[in-house]
Protein backbone atom coordinates (compact mmCIF):
# COMPACT_ATOMS: atom_id res chain seq x y z
CA UNK A 1 0.00 0.00 0.00
CA UNK A 2 1.40 3.35 -0.59
CA UNK A 3 -0.28 7.29 -0.38
CA UNK A 4 0.72 9.84 -2.91
CA UNK A 5 1.00 11.74 -6.06
CA UNK A 6 1.06 9.67 -9.79
CA UNK A 7 3.43 11.08 -12.32
CA UNK A 8 3.50 9.79 -15.35
CA UNK A 9 6.08 10.72 -18.25
CA UNK A 10 5.58 9.80 -22.05
CA UNK A 11 5.83 10.90 -25.77
CA UNK A 12 2.19 11.10 -26.91
CA UNK A 13 -0.53 11.31 -29.42
CA UNK A 14 -2.53 14.04 -29.01
CA UNK A 15 -6.38 13.31 -28.40
CA UNK A 16 -5.31 9.65 -26.80
CA UNK A 17 -6.50 9.16 -23.61
CA UNK A 18 -4.95 7.50 -20.20
CA UNK A 19 -7.34 6.12 -17.58
CA UNK A 20 -5.68 5.57 -14.37
CA UNK A 21 -7.97 3.28 -12.23
CA UNK A 22 -6.58 2.25 -8.28
CA UNK A 23 -7.32 -0.13 -6.10
CA UNK A 24 -6.57 -2.85 -2.97
CA UNK A 25 -7.63 -5.65 -4.52
CA UNK A 26 -7.24 -7.12 -7.87
CA UNK A 27 -10.73 -8.72 -9.71
CA UNK A 28 -9.50 -11.44 -11.85
CA UNK A 29 -5.84 -9.69 -12.36
CA UNK A 30 -7.34 -6.19 -13.23
CA UNK A 31 -8.04 -2.87 -11.33
CA UNK A 32 -12.19 -2.93 -10.32
CA UNK A 33 -13.03 0.48 -9.98
CA UNK A 34 -16.30 0.03 -9.28
CA UNK A 35 -15.45 -2.24 -6.49
CA UNK A 36 -18.29 -1.97 -3.16
CA UNK A 37 -19.57 1.18 -4.97
CA UNK A 38 -16.05 3.23 -4.63
CA UNK A 39 -14.93 4.21 -7.93
CA UNK A 40 -11.64 5.83 -7.92
CA UNK A 41 -10.34 6.87 -11.51
CA UNK A 42 -8.55 10.10 -12.98
CA UNK A 43 -8.53 10.55 -17.32
CA UNK A 44 -6.36 12.29 -18.81
CA UNK A 45 -6.15 13.52 -22.34
CA UNK A 46 -2.54 13.68 -24.14
CA UNK A 47 -1.30 16.07 -26.43
CA UNK A 48 1.64 15.28 -28.85
CA UNK A 49 5.21 14.86 -27.87
CA UNK A 50 6.60 14.65 -24.73
CA UNK A 51 5.03 15.65 -21.76
CA UNK A 52 4.58 14.99 -17.86
CA UNK A 53 1.82 15.17 -15.75
CA UNK A 54 1.09 14.57 -12.25
CA UNK A 55 -1.95 14.26 -10.08
CA UNK A 56 -3.46 16.91 -8.46
CA UNK A 57 -4.65 15.24 -5.09
CA UNK A 58 -3.09 12.51 -3.85
CA UNK A 59 -4.59 8.53 -3.67
CA UNK A 60 -3.77 5.48 -1.58
CA UNK A 61 -3.75 2.34 -3.44
CA UNK A 62 -1.76 -0.63 -3.53
CA UNK A 63 -2.40 -1.33 -7.56
CA UNK A 64 -2.68 0.90 -10.56
CA UNK A 65 -3.46 0.08 -13.71
CA UNK A 66 -3.28 2.48 -17.05
CA UNK A 67 -5.51 1.75 -19.88
CA UNK A 68 -4.74 3.45 -23.27
CA UNK A 69 -7.70 4.24 -25.33
CA UNK A 70 -8.00 6.68 -28.84
CA UNK A 71 -4.36 6.45 -29.85
CA UNK A 72 -3.75 5.80 -33.38
CA UNK A 73 -0.29 5.02 -33.16
CA UNK A 74 2.11 4.00 -30.59
CA UNK A 75 2.61 5.84 -27.08
CA UNK A 76 5.73 5.79 -25.22
CA UNK A 77 5.59 5.90 -21.88
CA UNK A 78 8.91 6.72 -20.00
CA UNK A 79 8.05 6.37 -16.55
CA UNK A 80 5.33 5.94 -14.38
CA UNK A 81 6.19 7.28 -10.59
CA UNK A 82 4.84 8.02 -7.67
CA UNK A 83 5.63 11.46 -5.04
CA UNK A 84 4.91 9.82 -1.72
CA UNK A 85 3.42 11.87 0.44
CA UNK A 86 2.34 11.39 4.62
CA UNK A 87 2.43 13.51 7.54
CA UNK A 88 6.04 13.95 8.32
CA UNK A 89 6.80 11.25 10.77
CA UNK A 90 9.83 9.86 12.21
CA UNK A 91 11.31 6.89 13.19
CA UNK A 92 11.92 7.12 16.87
CA UNK A 93 10.16 4.15 18.49
CA UNK A 94 11.41 0.40 17.80
CA UNK A 95 10.10 -2.92 18.40
CA UNK A 96 11.59 -6.30 18.07
CA UNK A 97 11.55 -9.73 20.45
CA UNK A 98 12.59 -13.38 20.04
CA UNK A 99 9.30 -14.21 17.90
CA UNK A 100 9.42 -12.78 14.70
CA UNK A 101 5.83 -12.28 14.33
CA UNK A 102 5.63 -10.00 16.87
CA UNK A 103 8.30 -7.87 15.65
CA UNK A 104 6.83 -7.89 11.91
CA UNK A 105 3.11 -7.09 13.59
CA UNK A 106 4.73 -4.44 15.07
CA UNK A 107 6.38 -3.22 11.70
CA UNK A 108 3.36 -3.61 9.63
CA UNK A 109 1.48 -1.69 12.51
CA UNK A 110 4.18 1.31 11.38
CA UNK A 111 3.38 1.41 7.92
CA UNK A 112 -0.81 1.21 8.56
CA UNK A 113 -0.39 3.78 11.16
CA UNK A 114 1.96 6.36 8.86
CA UNK A 115 0.08 5.60 5.54
CA UNK A 116 -3.12 6.67 7.90
CA UNK A 117 -1.47 10.22 8.79
CA UNK A 118 -1.38 13.22 6.53
CA UNK A 119 -3.27 16.59 7.71
CA UNK A 120 -5.35 14.34 10.44
CA UNK A 121 -5.46 10.71 11.36
CA UNK A 122 -7.32 8.93 8.95
CA UNK A 123 -9.33 5.46 9.06
CA UNK A 124 -7.72 4.66 5.59
CA UNK A 125 -6.04 6.33 2.79
CA UNK A 126 -7.40 4.85 0.11
CA UNK A 127 -11.91 4.73 0.98
CA UNK A 128 -12.84 8.10 3.16
CA UNK A 129 -9.26 9.42 4.28
CA UNK A 130 -11.77 10.54 6.89
CA UNK A 131 -11.08 11.44 10.36
CA UNK A 132 -13.16 9.63 12.85
CA UNK A 133 -13.40 10.09 16.36
CA UNK A 134 -13.29 5.91 17.21
CA UNK A 135 -10.43 5.42 14.98
CA UNK A 136 -8.22 7.93 16.30
CA UNK A 137 -8.07 7.01 19.80
CA UNK A 138 -6.20 4.39 18.96
CA UNK A 139 -3.99 5.82 16.43
CA UNK A 140 -3.25 8.34 19.11
CA UNK A 141 -2.32 5.31 21.44
CA UNK A 142 -0.37 3.55 18.94
CA UNK A 143 1.39 6.97 17.76
CA UNK A 144 2.91 7.45 21.44
CA UNK A 145 4.89 3.84 21.10
CA UNK A 146 5.84 4.76 17.21
CA UNK A 147 6.39 7.99 16.39
CA UNK A 148 5.76 10.03 19.30
CA UNK A 149 4.01 13.03 17.37
CA UNK A 150 2.18 15.39 19.94
CA UNK A 151 0.72 17.62 17.38
CA UNK A 152 -1.27 16.00 15.11
CA UNK A 153 -3.42 14.60 18.26
CA UNK A 154 -3.60 18.01 19.74
CA UNK A 155 -5.34 18.82 16.48
CA UNK A 156 -7.31 16.06 16.57
CA UNK A 157 -8.75 16.76 19.85
CA UNK A 158 -9.15 20.45 18.76
CA UNK A 159 -10.95 19.89 15.58
CA UNK A 160 -13.27 17.51 17.37
CA UNK A 161 -14.23 20.04 19.96
CA UNK A 162 -14.57 22.48 17.54
CA UNK A 163 -17.12 20.58 15.72
CA UNK A 164 -19.52 20.37 19.16
CA UNK A 165 -22.92 21.23 18.74
CA UNK A 166 -25.05 23.59 21.04
CA UNK A 167 -26.68 20.38 22.78
CA UNK A 168 -23.00 19.46 23.69
CA UNK A 169 -22.59 16.26 20.59
CA UNK A 170 -19.40 16.10 19.37
CA UNK A 171 -19.45 14.62 15.65
CA UNK A 172 -18.35 11.09 14.95
CA UNK A 173 -16.04 12.34 12.14
CA UNK A 174 -13.89 16.26 11.20
CA UNK A 175 -14.69 18.13 9.43
CA UNK A 176 -18.25 16.75 8.70
CA UNK A 177 -21.84 18.00 9.79
CA UNK A 178 -23.33 14.31 9.95
CA UNK A 179 -22.46 10.75 10.11
CA UNK A 180 -24.17 8.62 7.52
CA UNK A 181 -23.53 5.14 9.29
CA UNK A 182 -24.23 2.27 8.13
CA UNK A 183 -27.16 2.10 5.95
CA UNK A 184 -26.71 6.06 4.05
CA UNK A 185 -29.26 7.65 6.51
CA UNK A 186 -28.41 10.61 7.97
CA UNK A 187 -27.18 11.04 12.05
CA UNK A 188 -27.44 14.23 13.47
CA UNK A 189 -26.34 12.77 16.54
CA UNK A 190 -23.54 10.93 15.70
CA UNK A 191 -21.64 8.37 17.66
CA UNK A 192 -22.16 8.37 21.26
CA UNK A 193 -19.15 5.84 22.10
CA UNK A 194 -17.26 7.61 20.02
CA UNK A 195 -18.23 10.73 22.44
CA UNK A 196 -17.30 9.26 25.03
CA UNK A 197 -13.76 8.52 23.94
CA UNK A 198 -12.99 11.83 23.30
CA UNK A 199 -12.79 12.34 26.57
CA UNK A 200 -10.37 9.32 27.38
CA UNK A 201 -8.66 10.64 24.61
CA UNK A 202 -7.54 13.81 26.03
CA UNK A 203 -6.42 12.13 29.47
CA UNK A 204 -4.55 9.92 27.57
CA UNK A 205 -2.67 12.76 25.44
CA UNK A 206 -2.26 15.04 28.63
CA UNK A 207 -0.47 11.92 30.56
CA UNK A 208 2.02 11.46 27.76
CA UNK A 209 2.79 15.00 27.00
CA UNK A 210 1.51 17.12 30.10
CA UNK A 211 0.01 19.47 28.47
CA UNK A 212 -1.95 20.99 30.72
CA UNK A 213 -3.06 23.93 29.09
CA UNK A 214 -5.03 21.59 26.32
CA UNK A 215 -7.12 20.17 28.93
CA UNK A 216 -7.92 23.67 30.32
CA UNK A 217 -8.71 24.95 27.05
CA UNK A 218 -11.16 21.95 26.29
CA UNK A 219 -12.37 21.66 29.85
CA UNK A 220 -15.56 23.44 29.05
CA UNK A 221 -16.06 20.77 26.00
CA UNK A 222 -15.62 18.31 28.01
CA UNK A 223 -18.55 19.60 30.86
CA UNK A 224 -20.72 20.09 27.98
CA UNK A 225 -20.13 16.31 26.24
CA UNK A 226 -20.87 14.48 29.69
CA UNK A 227 -23.72 16.38 29.78
CA UNK A 228 -24.91 15.88 27.19
CA UNK A 229 -24.67 11.99 27.25
CA UNK A 230 -25.91 12.41 30.81
CA UNK A 231 -29.42 13.79 30.40
CA UNK A 232 -30.03 9.97 28.52
CA UNK A 233 -29.63 8.01 32.07
CA UNK A 234 -32.75 6.89 33.17
CA UNK A 235 -34.86 5.92 36.41
CA UNK A 236 -32.49 2.82 37.09
CA UNK A 237 -28.80 4.79 36.32
CA UNK A 238 -28.34 3.40 32.74
CA UNK A 239 -27.98 5.39 29.83
CA UNK A 240 -31.45 4.51 27.67
CA UNK A 241 -31.65 4.84 23.90
CA UNK A 242 -29.11 7.64 23.28
CA UNK A 243 -29.46 8.62 19.99
CA UNK A 244 -27.16 8.67 17.03
CA UNK A 245 -25.13 5.10 16.15
CA UNK A 246 -24.35 2.91 19.47
CA UNK A 247 -20.96 1.63 17.19
CA UNK A 248 -19.06 -1.08 18.94
CA UNK A 249 -17.82 -3.24 16.09
CA UNK A 250 -18.59 -4.30 12.72
CA UNK A 251 -20.68 -7.67 13.77
CA UNK A 252 -23.79 -8.82 11.52
CA UNK A 253 -26.95 -9.04 13.91
CA UNK A 254 -25.17 -7.21 16.46
CA UNK A 255 -25.29 -3.80 15.07
CA UNK A 256 -27.69 -1.05 16.74
CA UNK A 257 -29.62 1.18 14.27
CA UNK A 258 -28.05 4.45 12.99
CA UNK A 259 -31.09 6.30 14.86
CA UNK A 260 -30.99 5.09 17.86
CA UNK A 261 -33.49 3.73 20.61
CA UNK A 262 -31.89 0.52 21.34
CA UNK A 263 -32.45 0.30 25.05
CA UNK A 264 -29.96 0.16 27.62
CA UNK A 265 -26.30 -0.98 25.45
CA UNK A 266 -23.77 -2.35 28.13
CA UNK A 267 -21.33 -1.14 25.61
CA UNK A 268 -22.09 2.36 25.46
CA UNK A 269 -22.73 2.35 29.62
CA UNK A 270 -19.21 1.34 29.63
CA UNK A 271 -17.71 3.62 27.48
CA UNK A 272 -20.24 6.42 29.52
CA UNK A 273 -18.55 4.60 32.80
CA UNK A 274 -14.74 5.44 32.03
CA UNK A 275 -15.66 8.79 30.16
CA UNK A 276 -17.00 9.92 33.96
CA UNK A 277 -14.24 8.27 35.24
CA UNK A 278 -11.16 10.05 33.11
CA UNK A 279 -13.43 13.38 33.08
CA UNK A 280 -12.89 13.48 36.56
CA UNK A 281 -9.30 12.94 36.64
CA UNK A 282 -9.32 15.97 33.95
CA UNK A 283 -11.33 17.96 36.93
CA UNK A 284 -8.84 17.53 39.37
CA UNK A 285 -5.65 18.70 37.26
CA UNK A 286 -7.44 22.23 36.60
CA UNK A 287 -8.69 22.58 40.00
CA UNK A 288 -12.73 22.08 39.79
CA UNK A 289 -12.83 19.59 43.22
CA UNK A 290 -16.43 19.99 43.14
CA UNK A 291 -17.11 18.91 39.77
CA UNK A 292 -14.70 16.26 40.31
CA UNK A 293 -16.57 14.90 43.10
CA UNK A 294 -19.88 14.62 41.47
CA UNK A 295 -18.58 13.21 38.43
CA UNK A 296 -16.84 10.23 40.18
CA UNK A 297 -20.40 9.62 42.49
CA UNK A 298 -21.89 9.70 39.25
CA UNK A 299 -19.15 7.05 37.63
CA UNK A 300 -20.08 4.63 40.88
CA UNK A 301 -23.78 5.09 40.52
CA UNK A 302 -23.46 3.64 36.77
CA UNK A 303 -21.41 1.21 37.47
CA UNK A 304 -23.54 -0.10 40.37
CA UNK A 305 -26.32 0.28 38.08
CA UNK A 306 -24.71 -2.07 35.25
CA UNK A 307 -23.39 -4.52 37.35
CA UNK A 308 -27.11 -4.87 39.06
CA UNK A 309 -29.00 -4.51 35.52
CA UNK A 310 -26.65 -5.68 32.75
CA UNK A 311 -25.12 -8.73 34.45
CA UNK A 312 -26.79 -12.13 32.85
CA UNK A 313 -26.50 -14.72 36.13
CA UNK A 314 -27.78 -16.87 33.95
CA UNK A 315 -24.69 -17.12 31.37
CA UNK A 316 -22.52 -15.49 33.74
CA UNK A 317 -21.33 -12.97 31.55
CA UNK A 318 -22.85 -8.99 30.29
CA UNK A 319 -26.00 -8.89 28.41
CA UNK A 320 -25.38 -7.09 25.23
CA UNK A 321 -28.69 -4.63 26.18
CA UNK A 322 -31.58 -4.80 28.16
CA UNK A 323 -35.42 -3.41 26.80
CA UNK A 324 -37.97 -2.73 29.08
CA UNK A 325 -36.40 -4.07 32.25
CA UNK A 326 -35.74 -7.90 30.40
CA UNK A 327 -31.65 -8.83 29.46
CA UNK A 328 -31.61 -9.16 25.43
CA UNK A 329 -30.79 -13.40 24.67
CA UNK A 330 -28.37 -11.69 22.28
CA UNK A 331 -24.65 -12.28 23.74
CA UNK A 332 -21.54 -10.78 22.70
CA UNK A 333 -17.77 -11.17 23.65
CA UNK A 334 -17.69 -7.17 23.41
CA UNK A 335 -19.88 -6.08 26.56
CA UNK A 336 -17.76 -8.10 28.80
CA UNK A 337 -14.61 -6.92 27.48
CA UNK A 338 -15.82 -3.15 27.90
CA UNK A 339 -16.96 -4.11 31.29
CA UNK A 340 -13.26 -5.08 31.68
CA UNK A 341 -11.87 -2.70 29.83
CA UNK A 342 -13.69 0.54 31.55
CA UNK A 343 -13.30 -0.86 34.87
CA UNK A 344 -16.77 -2.00 35.83
CA UNK A 345 -16.53 -6.02 36.16
CA UNK A 346 -15.13 -6.85 39.42
CA UNK A 347 -12.33 -9.44 39.26
CA UNK A 348 -14.80 -12.38 39.83
CA UNK A 349 -17.03 -11.55 36.82
CA UNK A 350 -13.78 -10.67 34.84
CA UNK A 351 -12.54 -14.31 35.11
CA UNK A 352 -15.88 -15.73 35.40
CA UNK A 353 -17.17 -14.14 32.14
CA UNK A 354 -14.21 -14.25 30.05
CA UNK A 355 -13.85 -18.77 31.25
CA UNK A 356 -17.59 -18.55 29.63
CA UNK A 357 -16.85 -16.85 26.57
CA UNK A 358 -13.41 -17.75 25.47
CA UNK A 359 -12.34 -20.99 26.53
CA UNK A 360 -14.20 -22.54 23.59
CA UNK A 361 -16.13 -21.23 20.38
CA UNK A 362 -19.38 -20.04 20.99
CA UNK A 363 -21.52 -20.20 18.09
CA UNK A 364 -24.31 -18.17 20.15
CA UNK A 365 -22.32 -15.59 20.77
CA UNK A 366 -21.33 -12.39 18.71
CA UNK A 367 -17.37 -12.41 18.38
CA UNK A 368 -15.29 -9.52 17.45
CA UNK A 369 -15.17 -8.70 13.59
CA UNK A 370 -12.79 -6.27 13.38
CA UNK A 371 -8.65 -5.29 15.02
CA UNK A 372 -10.33 -2.47 16.00
CA UNK A 373 -11.66 -4.00 18.71
CA UNK A 374 -8.63 -5.50 19.74
CA UNK A 375 -7.78 -2.28 21.68
CA UNK A 376 -10.24 -2.84 23.84
CA UNK A 377 -9.95 -6.30 24.20
CA UNK A 378 -6.01 -6.09 24.74
CA UNK A 379 -6.33 -3.54 27.36
CA UNK A 380 -8.56 -5.53 28.84
CA UNK A 381 -6.76 -8.61 29.31
CA UNK A 382 -3.90 -6.47 30.34
CA UNK A 383 -5.85 -4.94 32.65
CA UNK A 384 -7.27 -8.81 34.08
CA UNK A 385 -3.32 -9.66 34.37
CA UNK A 386 -3.81 -11.82 31.55
CA UNK A 387 -0.32 -10.84 29.52
CA UNK A 388 0.15 -14.31 27.70
CA UNK A 389 -3.28 -14.45 26.50
CA UNK A 390 -3.00 -11.06 25.02
CA UNK A 391 0.40 -12.02 23.16
CA UNK A 392 -1.69 -15.06 21.86
CA UNK A 393 -4.83 -13.24 20.83
CA UNK A 394 -2.35 -11.14 18.90
CA UNK A 395 -0.45 -13.94 17.22
CA UNK A 396 -3.60 -15.57 16.18
CA UNK A 397 -5.88 -12.42 14.91
CA UNK A 398 -3.01 -10.50 13.22
CA UNK A 399 -1.08 -13.83 12.35
CA UNK A 400 -4.10 -14.87 10.04
CA UNK A 401 -3.71 -11.34 8.27
CA UNK A 402 -0.52 -11.65 7.18
CA UNK A 403 -0.65 -15.71 5.62
CA UNK A 404 -3.81 -13.93 3.88
CA UNK A 405 -1.36 -11.63 2.49
CA UNK A 406 -1.72 -8.34 4.12
CA UNK A 407 0.60 -5.66 3.90
CA UNK A 408 -1.14 -3.20 6.01
CA UNK A 409 -3.73 -4.26 8.49
CA UNK A 410 -7.40 -4.80 8.03
CA UNK A 411 -10.37 -2.89 8.58
CA UNK A 412 -12.32 -6.59 8.84
CA UNK A 413 -10.96 -9.71 9.42
CA UNK A 414 -12.36 -11.31 6.58
CA UNK A 415 -10.66 -8.80 4.27
CA UNK A 416 -13.10 -6.83 2.32
CA UNK A 417 -13.40 -3.25 2.90
CA UNK A 418 -10.68 -1.34 3.31
CA UNK A 419 -7.26 -3.24 3.34
CA UNK A 420 -5.16 -0.50 5.36
CA UNK A 421 -6.88 0.90 8.02
CA UNK A 422 -4.99 2.62 11.30
CA UNK A 423 -7.83 1.80 13.95
CA UNK A 424 -6.02 -1.56 13.60
CA UNK A 425 -3.17 -0.54 15.09
CA UNK A 426 -3.41 -1.90 18.82
CA UNK A 427 -0.68 -3.93 18.75
CA UNK A 428 1.98 -0.81 18.24
CA UNK A 429 0.42 0.62 21.90
CA UNK A 430 0.02 -2.68 23.44
CA UNK A 431 3.76 -4.62 22.31
CA UNK A 432 5.59 -1.70 23.42
CA UNK A 433 3.63 -0.58 26.97
CA UNK A 434 3.76 -4.48 28.53
CA UNK A 435 5.91 -6.39 26.69
CA UNK A 436 8.95 -4.32 26.31
CA UNK A 437 7.20 -2.55 29.60
CA UNK A 438 7.56 1.14 28.97
CA UNK A 439 4.58 3.40 30.81
CA UNK A 440 4.46 6.86 32.37
CA UNK A 441 3.79 7.01 35.66
CA UNK A 442 3.81 11.05 35.77
CA UNK A 443 2.40 13.54 33.22
CA UNK A 444 4.46 14.16 30.57
CA UNK A 445 6.65 11.04 31.41
CA UNK A 446 8.36 13.02 34.68
CA UNK A 447 8.33 9.37 35.44
CA UNK A 448 8.24 5.99 34.27
CA UNK A 449 7.87 2.57 35.00
CA UNK A 450 9.68 -0.10 32.92
CA UNK A 451 8.13 -3.92 33.65
CA UNK A 452 8.49 -6.19 31.16
CA UNK A 453 5.53 -9.01 30.68
CA UNK A 454 7.86 -11.87 29.23
CA UNK A 455 5.61 -14.46 29.00
CA UNK A 456 7.36 -17.07 27.14
CA UNK A 457 9.78 -14.85 25.19
CA UNK A 458 13.49 -14.78 25.52
CA UNK A 459 14.12 -11.13 24.81
CA UNK A 460 13.27 -7.80 23.26
CA UNK A 461 14.45 -4.54 22.75
CA UNK A 462 13.32 -1.16 21.46
CA UNK A 463 12.58 1.71 21.56
CA UNK A 464 9.56 4.68 23.56
CA UNK A 465 9.76 7.81 22.08
CA UNK A 466 8.76 10.49 25.06
CA UNK A 467 8.31 14.20 24.34
CA UNK A 468 11.26 14.28 27.48
CA UNK A 469 13.76 11.61 25.35
CA UNK A 470 13.52 8.23 23.24
CA UNK A 471 13.80 5.50 26.18
CA UNK A 472 15.73 2.24 25.12
CA UNK A 473 15.13 -0.92 26.30
CA UNK A 474 16.81 -4.27 26.38
CA UNK A 475 15.81 -7.33 28.30
CA UNK A 476 16.40 -11.47 28.13
CA UNK A 477 15.55 -14.36 29.80
CA UNK A 478 18.08 -16.99 30.39
CA UNK A 479 16.81 -19.57 32.56
CA UNK A 480 15.81 -18.48 35.91
CA UNK A 481 17.77 -15.22 34.90
CA UNK A 482 16.33 -12.09 33.76
CA UNK A 483 18.78 -9.24 32.66
CA UNK A 484 16.69 -5.74 32.31
CA UNK A 485 18.69 -2.48 30.57
CA UNK A 486 16.89 1.11 30.63
CA UNK A 487 18.55 4.14 29.00
CA UNK A 488 16.71 6.96 30.49
CA UNK A 489 18.08 10.58 28.90
CA UNK A 490 16.07 12.36 30.06
CA UNK A 491 15.26 13.60 34.12
CA UNK A 492 12.62 11.61 35.48
CA UNK A 493 11.97 8.58 38.06
CA UNK A 494 12.56 5.51 36.45
CA UNK A 495 11.22 2.46 38.37
CA UNK A 496 12.47 -0.94 37.18
CA UNK A 497 10.50 -3.83 37.65
CA UNK A 498 11.67 -7.45 36.88
CA UNK A 499 10.46 -11.20 37.80
CA UNK A 500 12.12 -12.18 40.47
CA UNK A 501 12.19 -14.82 43.57
CA UNK A 502 12.64 -12.51 46.07
CA UNK A 503 14.22 -8.91 46.63
CA UNK A 504 17.79 -10.46 47.87
CA UNK A 505 17.75 -12.71 44.28
CA UNK A 506 18.29 -9.52 42.41
CA UNK A 507 21.02 -7.00 41.85
CA UNK A 508 21.25 -3.70 40.66
CA UNK A 509 23.78 -3.05 37.88
CA UNK A 510 23.92 0.81 38.08
CA UNK A 511 26.30 3.69 38.97
CA UNK A 512 23.14 5.38 40.00
CA UNK A 513 21.82 4.33 43.55
CA UNK A 514 18.35 2.86 43.71
CA UNK A 515 16.63 5.33 45.95
CA UNK A 516 13.58 3.00 46.65
CA UNK A 517 13.75 -1.18 46.54
CA UNK A 518 10.12 -3.68 47.25
CA UNK A 519 9.37 -6.76 46.38
CA UNK A 520 5.63 -7.86 45.94
CA UNK A 521 3.78 -10.04 43.49
CA UNK A 522 6.87 -11.99 42.32
CA UNK A 523 8.94 -8.69 41.23
CA UNK A 524 11.10 -6.81 42.60
CA UNK A 525 11.06 -2.85 41.71
CA UNK A 526 13.79 -0.50 42.46
CA UNK A 527 13.18 3.41 41.87
CA UNK A 528 15.86 5.59 40.48
CA UNK A 529 16.73 8.88 39.27
CA UNK A 530 17.32 9.77 35.61
CA UNK A 531 19.26 10.61 33.15
CA UNK A 532 21.09 7.24 33.15
CA UNK A 533 21.57 3.90 32.07
CA UNK A 534 20.40 1.43 34.81
CA UNK A 535 20.86 -2.53 35.04
CA UNK A 536 18.67 -4.70 36.89
CA UNK A 537 19.52 -8.86 37.00
CA UNK A 538 17.18 -11.18 39.07
CA UNK A 539 16.47 -14.63 38.79
CA UNK A 540 12.82 -16.29 39.48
Amino acid sequence: EVAGFVRLRLNGVAGGIVDLGYCEMLVNGHVDTLRDQWSFADRYIMRDGPQEWELFFWKGFRYLQLTFRNCPKPVEVESVSLLFTSYPVKYRGSFECSDPLLTKIWEVGRWTLQLCMHDGYEDCPWREQGQWLGDAQVELMANYMTFGDVALGTKCLRQFAQGQTEEGALPAEYPADIAVYPTRQTVPSGIPTFMAQWVSMLLDHYRYTGDLKLVSELYPNLVRVISYLGRFIDADGLLNNVPGFAFLDWVPGLMPSPMGGEGELTGVNCHYYRALVDAAALAGLVGEKNQQGDWLSRAEKLKRAINEHLWSEQHGVYAHVRRASQLDSRLAVHDSILAAYAGVAPAERVSLSFAKLFGKPRQDVAQIGTPYFYYFYLEALRAAGRHEEAVEATRQAYGQMLEAGATTWWEHFGGHASLCHAWSCAPNYDLSAYVLGVQGTEAGFAGLRVEPQAGELTWAKGIVPTPRGDVSVNWKREGTRFELSVSAPMKAVVELSVPARSLEATRLISKARAQKQAFSGGRARYWMQGPGTFQVESHS
